[in-house]
C-alpha cells in the first residue's frame, strides 16, 4: 500500500495496493489525488483525498475495501461537526483520525459498530 503518480497525469497521486507482484490503483473517489495511509491485515486501507478548490487544497479521509470507497464523514452516526481529513486502521478496525473542526484539529476515534 502506498501512493504513486499516474502515467496520464504526473502532477497528481494515486493510493495503491501491491498485491501478487502487481501494483493495484486504487482510483480517486474525491477530487484530484489519493494518498494510500494505512492498511490493517483485512486489506481495509485508509486514504486521504485531495480536491482542489482554486488555490485552497481541501482533504477528506476515506476508507477502502475490495474496491469500495466510502468517506468516513458519511460512516458517523450522528453528524459531527467538522471533517475527518486523516486516519490510521487497526486490525480490529478502529480508526484513529483527525478532524477539522472550527479552525483547529482535533483527535478522534472510530470505532465499528457490531452487526
Amino acid at each position: 500500500m502506498g501512493s504513486a503518480k499516474t502515467a496520464r497525469r504526473m502532477r497528481w497521486t494515486h493510493a495503491f495496493l501491491f498485491r501478487d507482484a502487481k501494483m493495484l490503483d486504487l482510483g480517486v473517489p474525491y477530487g484530484q489525488q489519493s494518498d494510500g495511509k494505512s492498511i490493517n491485515n483485512s486489506d481495509v486501507i485508509i486514504c486521504t483525498c485531495t480536491r482542489n478548490i482554486g488555490p485552497i487544497e481541501v482533504d477528506r479521509a476515506y476508507r477502502w475495501e475490495m474496491g469500495r470507497w466510502a468517506d468516513l464523514n458519511s460512516l458517523l452516526q450522528n453528524r459531527a461537526p467538522g471533517r475527518i481529513t486523516d486516519g490510521m486502521i487497526n486490525d480490529r478496525g478502529e480508526i484513529a483520525c483527525t478532524c477539522e473542526t472550527w479552525g483547529s484539529i482535533r483527535p478522534c476515534l472510530l470505532i465499528p459498530l457490531k452487526r
